[in-house]
């Protein structure tokens, strides 16, 4: 049987210049009726997912699953799986752990929120890293511009930059955020999906690539596209963007300062959600009957 990851590894291949290679390596179905908002990898290779239909995390154990309903009014914005510890953080900054061993929500441990209300109004978008969690949202003296804030497991919050967002005919923005050898990438859900990076040592902040939207990319024609989070890989990066409209999906590399090397139009529901570097994995979501979680290595030839 021919995979979407054989295609898609073919038509990389393809691309004059390209030696990124992609191989399906795993492959797991949701169950029915979950909806997926957030998935990532975790370090033994399965994978957490929030489902907001059900109010609930899901982890896969090889083809099964566990789920875990989580506390009463809490919004979920981000997921980690990092430490071999499953947590949530909403969107007023309070974190919910398990261990992926417990057996129902009850063994959730909720932390109040401890980023203050005079830093940013609300968590928009956050990441788990080594230190604790990385959000952003809208800064507190001007919701149109948006703050980025690091809250650590010992309840400090250092404010790491702010840069004014873009208000779009959906209102504010949506940022993505993703952490990968000590730098913060920043990307933009809509038009022109800017990129910046945020060195996390040094505060350095600067935007990533060399201008223009994905319109401007022959390889993918202008649709009703929104750009989803920039996937680090061991050189550049890697992102999909969906549209809104159809099934057509667009997945563009790009090289070490954020410029891109080459994309790719697929008439084929494949979204890619999450990287780890470290092992050369990336993470898809392909939605035919139903939800596949979709595991892939990647290698340079």
């Amino acid at each position: 049987m021919v995979t979407l990851g054989t295609i898609l590894t073919v038509v990389f291949l393809l691309i004059p210049g390209t030696a990124f290679h992609l191989a399906e390596t795993k492959r797991v179905s949701l169950p029915l009726g979950v909806q997926l908002s957030h998935a990532v990898l975790t370090p033994v290779d399965e994978v957490l997912v929030i489902d907001n239909r059900r109010h609930a995390v899901w982890i896969s154990k090889g083809s099964k699953w566990s789920s875990f309903r989580l506390p009463n009014g809490f919004i979920p914005v981000g997921a980690s799986a990092l430490g071999g510890k499953i947590s949530v953080i909403d969107a007023t900054g309070s974190v919910a752990s398990i261990s992926p061993s417990g057996t129902n929500s009850d063994g959730w441990v909720l932390s109040p929120p401890t980023i203050p209300n005079d830093r940013i109004e609300g968590v928009q978008s956050a990441v788990g890293a080594d230190e604790g969690w990385i959000a952003v949202g809208p800064c507190s003296d001007s919701p149109t511009d948006s703050c980025v804030v690091r809250q650590t497991a010992d309840q400090r919050t250092t404010v790491l930059g702010r840069f004014q967002t873009q208000v779009t005919e959906r209102g504010p923005d949506r940022l993505w955020l993703a952490v990968a050898a000590g730098k913060l990438i920043l990307s933009q859900a809509s038009f022109p999906f800017s990129k910046w990076e945020l060195d996390l040592k040094t505060g350095t902040f600067g935007a990533l690539g060399n201008g223009g939207g994905i319109e401007s990319f022959k390889e993918c024609p202008d649709r009703d596209w929104i750009g989803l989070t920039v996937l680090p890989l061991d050189r550049g990066s890697i992102q999909s963007h969906v549209d809104l409209g159809s099934d057509h999906r667009c997945i563009t590399r790009f090289d070490g300062i954020g410029r891109k090397e080459n994309a790719v139009l697929l008439d084929n529901p494949l979204t890619l959600l999450d990287s780890r570097p470290g092992d050369r994995t990336l993470l898809g979501s392909q939605r035919l009957n139903q939800i596949d979680l979709v595991f892939y290595r990647w290698d340079w030839r």
